[in-house]
Formats: structure tokens, C-alpha cells, sequence
């Protein structure tokens, strides 16, 4: 509004924010990105946190797409983890700082759905080696065999190959950006964020799993570092996964 203009001069332009509403479990998985991003962006939310049980007797018969996270904006609806965590973060502004940056961010994202998908026999090996998830799953009648052995298993055979080719990635691209203590550009992105969460969920359930990977444990602990994701982190509901 131009202050020269004394017609105008008692009228008052409000910016409507847009209502947000994640909906995903009740855990950080690949939905907790995107609670990060809010918070980084000074957005309220609202966390619909969805239980194992009611999500499959009610609500994945009614979910868009059959699965979660799913985002409402207003009125509109937005599936997929990594589309929900890219649009946020260009509103936001961590996205990356130039379309090549952009993309770059995308590919280790798109990397990491890939190892993550690769990893999946491990990690859920991983879960049911912990006391309290074993107990859980004993709960509700799974047959769970012999946990701790299955986990050595898996550790072999999945996850110390896919462990090693995906830090492999990321510790090379981090040596490529030089002393910037990101993945990407100069300034934090989301797939730092994405990254360090899930370290801290594996150093969870396996300590000592990615300690070979000094360049990502010092990308874990400048990420870790930053004031407003440590304000996160002491407000945050806590789940180990």
C-alpha cells in the first residue's frame, strides 16, 4: 500500500494463511520431515496422529491413495511423503538455493527412497529386536521366531551392503561441498533433515551401525546442532521411529 496515497490510508491487507493437516502414524517415519519443515517455517499445524489398529479397520478405506501421509491445504489434498516434503520446503525456503541445488536435493531424496526400500527386510528386523516392539507385536498374536537372530541375519545379508552403498553416496557428496557441513549448497536443506532424523532412528535401534561414516557423523552433529531444531526436538512427541 503507497504511503503517498491518503485514500488508502485506513485500509488493511491480511494474508490468509493456509490450514494445514498431516495426517500419518503415530511416529516420525517419513512424515516427520515434514513436521520438521513447519516448524523451521513458523507454521501451525495440526498433527493427526493415526493408531496401527484404527488406521486398518477405518481409516484406509477412506485415505486418498490408500496410504499415508497425506496433507490438507484448505480444501486440498496433497499424498506422498517426498511431494508433501518438496513443496514445503520451497515455500519455506529449503528447498535448495538454485533449480541445480534443487535437483540435487531431489536425487539424494529419490537415493534415499531406494535404500529405503532396499533396507526394508533389515529394518524390520531391526524393530522387532527391540524388547518393546517385540513385546507389542507378541500382543496382538505375531509369531516373531527368534528376534535376535533374525536381526543378525538381515544385518548381514541386507543391511550392511545397502548401509554401505547409501553413507557411501552421501559421504562423497559431502566431501564434494566442501566445509559447508550441509549435503547440498551452503544453507540447510531438507534432505539434511531427512537424513540426520533417520540416523538418529537407527543409532536407536542399532548403536554403532554408521559409526564407519565420519563425514556423515559430523553432517549428524552440525544438523543437531542448529537452535531451531533443537527447540524441535524438545517439543516434539517422542517415538523412536
Amino acid at each position: 500500500m503507497p504511503d503517498s496515497n491518503p485514500h488508502q490510508s485506513n485500509l488493511i491487507y491480511t494474508a490468509v494463511m493456509p490450514v494445514y493437516k498431516l495426517h500419518y502414524f503415530d511416529g516420525r517415519g517419513l512424515a516427520e520431515v515434514i513436521r520438521q519443515l513447519f516448524h523451521f517455517g513458523d507454521t501451525e499445524f495440526e498433527d493427526i496422529r493415526i493408531g496401527w489398529q484404527e488406521w486398518q479397520e477405518t481409516v484406509k478405506q477412506t485415505a486418498p491413495w490408500g496410504h499415508l501421509p497425506w496433507l490438507e491445504i484448505d480444501d486440498r489434498v496433497l499424498t506422498q511423503s517426498w511431494a508433501i516434503a518438496r513443496y514445503l520446503a520451497q515455500q519455506f525456503g529449503y528447498a535448495g538455493g538454485t533449480p541445480f541445488e534443487c535437483a540435487q536435493v531431489d536425487a539424494l531424496a529419490d537415493q534415499f527412497k531406494d535404500y529405503w526400500n532396499e533396507m526394508s527386510p533389515f529394518f524390520y528386523a531391526m524393530y522387532l529386536n527391540d524388547p518393546e516392539i517385540a513385546k507389542q507385536a507378541k500382543a496382538v498374536g505375531k509369531d516373531m521366531g527368534n528376534a535376535r537372530e533374525n536381526f543378525e541375519k538381515q544385518k548381514k545379508e541386507v543391511g550392511e551392503k545397502g548401509r554401505d552403498k547409501f553413507y557411501g553416496i552421501l559421504a562423497k557428496e559431502y566431501k564434494k561441498n566442501g566445509s559447508t557441513g550441509r549435503l547440498v549448497g551452503s544453507s540447510l536443506t531438507w534432505i539434511d533433515l531427512v537424513v540426520v532424523d533417520h540416523m538418529g532412528v537407527v543409532d536407536y535401534f542399532a548403536p554403532g551401525f554408521l559409526d564407519d561414516f565420519e563425514e556423515i557423523r559430523e553432517l549428524q552433529k552440525k544438523v543437531n546442532a542448529i537452535p531451531k531444531l533443537q527447540e524441535w526436538l524438545k517439543k516434539r512427541k517422542h517415538t523412536p521411529q
